[in-house]
């Protein structure tokens, strides 16, 4: 009896070892995902924070924008990485529209007035941006339910992004 007591004892044991690695790894899978997309989104932001402060530069000093250098494979990929990192999709909308509003000054001329409000749609789209990315930091998760399916309304052609 003492032997079959000892058997079940290593047994649940052993269960309950194996139940704690799982979810030691778990957590550290979990904290390394949130890691790395911080990481790609901070360098997302910060890239495009970068040119359109280049941008107000060449703008308020009278030079078009499409003469200014904003070298594009920077921008190229600092977007892929952002949007190749697993987790990225949570983050989608505000960095597409961070994305827009960049590509909004940069079609700017110089010879329209340019004051503070017009960069203001930008440092907003940013602000939702960054905080969207700390509320991720915080929470200690991905949650990445988001999925790439055909749209039927463009017969297949066109991905959509569909919760579930």
């Amino acid at each position: 009896m003492d032997v079959l007591a000892g058997l079940l004892g290593a047994a649940i044991g052993g269960l309950l070892v194996l139940a704690g690695d799982f979810v030691r790894r778990r957590a550290e899978s979990r904290r390394d995902q949130v890691r790395a997309l911080a990481e790609v989104a901070i360098a997302f932001s910060v890239q495009y924070g970068r040119h359109v402060g280049n941008l107000r530069e060449a703008l308020r000093g009278g030079v078009a924008a499409s003469g200014h250098p904003t070298p594009f494979s920077d921008r190229y990929e600092a977007s892929t990485r952002f949007f190749m990192t697993p987790g990225s999709e949570e983050l989608r909308d505000a960095a597409v529209t961070l994305i827009h509003e960049y590509q909004r000054l940069d079609a700017r001329s110089p010879a329209k007035a340019t004051t503070d409000t017009d960069f203001g749609p930008f440092s907003g789209a940013q602000k939702i941006f960054e905080a969207q990315v700390r509320e991720i930091v915080a929470r200690g998760h991905v949650m990445s339910r988001r999925r790439l399916r055909p749209s039927p309304a463009s017969g297949g052609k066109v991905l959509e992004i569909h919760d579930g």
